[in-house]
């Protein structure tokens, strides 16, 4: 998986969590987003019509599914006759540095509130939410750290 955010940028990162200054109003949530003095940035999403978050990307894969459609990339010929066990692997590896940040996060947040779909860490203003993503098949997996409102355990993006 491509790194976009260093194991010591995610440590600062958990820390920042803790402490950044958010607001759960939509409209006065800055449209482009919100970035760290680390340059780190959270975008802002909509994910129903009640319900928005701040989601940043750690990692992402390769876009794997048309190198599987083509023949092409690091596939097995058991997995270019059987695609479906070529996507599984990538979501394993996705998984398996999920639960690495986990546990980098627990370092610094404590035990996760909630383990399903990825870990939630209700605090009182705010939910940290790490999780991986695909947004639809042509598209890498993500492994991703959302900013729900509090009390918002997780959701389906």
């Amino acid at each position: 998986m491509n790194v976009l955010v260093a194991p010591d940028g995610r440590a600062a990162l958990w820390a920042a969590l803790l402490t950044l200054p958010v607001t759960w109003d939509w409209h006065d949530l800055p449209k482009a987003g919100v970035t760290l003095p680390s340059g780190l940035h959270f975008e802002r999403l909509q994910v129903d019509e009640d319900t928005f978050c701040l989601y940043m990307t750690l990692l992402e894969s390769e876009p794997f599914y048309t190198q599987l459609e083509d023949g092409q990339g690091d596939f097995t010929d058991e997995e270019r006759d059987n695609p479906d066990l070529g996507i599984a692997r990538h979501h394993d590896e996705a998984d398996e540095q999920l639960q690495a940040m986990v546990a980098e996060a627990t370092r610094v947040l404590g035990e996760p509130d909630e383990r399903r779909v990825g870990a939630s860490w209700l605090m009182e203003d705010r939910t940290i939410y790490l999780r991986d993503v695909q947004w639809d098949k042509e598209t890498p997996i993500e492994v991703g750290v959302v900013l729900l409102p509090p009390g918002i355990v997780w959701v389906s993006l």
